[in-house]
């Protein structure tokens, strides 16, 4: 059996003070977003600590960070891990997080691609905590990097 810190090792993204419970010695932690407990697992690990990073270093406001957000595509129900919006709620980016042990690569971009279809937003992220693979559509090409942009550059896409 894998020890806490195995499961849940520090990551580049920044490891953050999180609330935390234990329920039948299963761990569980605080989502702000949701206000509530959730399981943690490796993902809901990454997730939590990643948009704590967003907000404390890359000024992603709050309110524009909705977790877990649903949509149809294709006639399927999808989750989004976390939508991110203007100040007119309109969707500029979608984050997806994978646990630590996931190898991020561009092909698991296809995933928020599915999710793109319908939101049709510029900038898809993906991470591991560890490693992050940005796509931003500048006019007409797609611009690839390895960091969280600031919330005001999601802006002017």
């Amino acid at each position: 059996m894998a020890t806490f810190v195995e499961q849940f090792p520090i990551l580049e993204c920044g490891v953050y003070n999180l609330t935390m419970s234990w329920k039948n010695d299963i761990p569980y932690v605080y989502d702000i977003w949701r206000q509530k407990y959730i399981k943690l697992t490796p993902e809901e690990w990454v997730r939590q600590n990643f948009l704590h990073y967003a907000m404390n270093s890359k000024h992603f406001p709050f309110s524009r960070l909705h977790v877990e957000y649903d949509i149809v595509v294709y006639g399927r129900k999808k989750r989004i891990d976390c939508l991110v919006t203007n100040e007119n709620l309109m969707p500029i980016a979608i984050i997806e997080c994978k646990a630590p042990n996931i190898e991020i690569q561009q092909k698991t971009m296809q995933q928020i691609g599915t999710y793109n279809i319908l939101l049709n937003v510029p900038t898809l992220i993906l991470t591991n905590g560890n490693t992050i693979l940005c796509s931003q559509k500048i006019h007409d090409s797609h611009n690839i990097t390895n960091e969280l942009p600031d919330y005001s550059t999601l802006l002017t896409h």
